[in-house]
């Protein structure tokens, strides 16, 4: 039988014709070429597709799938192509897999085995450019959609503190009071991960009263951020983490009115 690892190491670096006699001399000697391309490594279980995807071969991507390579093909752990263009940033490979639903929703709201979407996966690495790609094809929905343990896109964003996704979900109306399984808001992420740059990019969308709603266990945001120092240095830490934020803030207004070159 043919080693698809060979197969694999091709699509890792874009190289068609290789893999075009790659698939040649197989069919000639084993299988049909779409039982080759089906084949998967036998770590995590990915395709030639999963391999060229990660790594932003578009036109090995285009090529596979005018194979009738299947684009919603999943690893071991329910991965897809798309979810691995997507963590990279690959527009132009989102573009092409997109292309292939017909709608596009359909890969776009694909799980894998944690429940988490391509939408999770460009919220989390923030790659905004694949992020609005897949808002705009998929529509209001993918805002609102949930991993297994209640996550959104934005919870994600926030929770690894990817400032500019977090206000790129916010601009396209993704809802900051959405809850989790344990009832965190996604400011309530953004504060246990001691995220700031995403906690200061929730400041605009959060009229005050609403920046100190309680998760499942009643901590505010300003708890949870807290909730790894004893309980007398919460005070402390509170004010401290205002300060942070404050100063952020003048940052901000300090960076807008300096003069060109500072």
């Amino acid at each position: 039988m043919p080693d698809i690892l060979d197969l694999l190491s091709f699509a890792e670096v874009g190289d068609i014709d290789s893999s075009k006699a790659f698939l040649e001399w197989s069919e000639r000697n084993y299988e049909a070429i779409g039982a080759t391309l089906a084949r998967k490594d036998a770590v995590v279980g990915r395709t030639a597709l999963h391999r060229a995807a990660e790594n932003g071969h578009a036109d090995y991507v285009k090529w596979l799938l005018g194979k009738g390579v299947d684009h919603l093909q999943p690893d071991n752990s329910g991965v897809t192509a798309l979810h691995l263009a997507a963590i990279k940033g690959h527009v132009e490979v989102c573009k092409i897999l997109l292309s292939h639903d017909t709608n596009g929703a359909l890969a776009v709201q694909k799980p894998n085995d944690k429940g988490e979407t391509a939408v999770h996966w460009a919220a989390l690495s923030g790659n905004v450019d694949a992020l609005m790609l897949l808002l705009q094809t998929c529509g209001a929905a993918a805002r609102s959609l949930t991993d297994s343990r209640g996550n959104t896109p934005l919870h994600c964003a926030a929770m690894n503190n990817r400032e500019a996704a977090v206000a790129s979900l916010l601009s396209a109306n993704a809802d900051p009071a959405a809850r989790n399984s344990a009832g965190d808001t996604p400011l309530h992420t953004a504060a246990r991960s001691g995220a700031l740059a995403a906690i200061y990019a929730f400041l605009p969308h959060l009229p005050v009263a609403r920046r100190a709603v309680c998760n499942a266990e009643g901590q505010t945001p300003m708890d949870v951020g807290g909730c790894a120092v004893p309980p007398g240095d919460r005070q402390a830490r509170g004010h401290r983490f205002q300060a942070q934020v404050r100063q952020r803030q003048r940052g901000k207004r300090g960076e807008a009115g300096a003069p060109p070159g500072r």
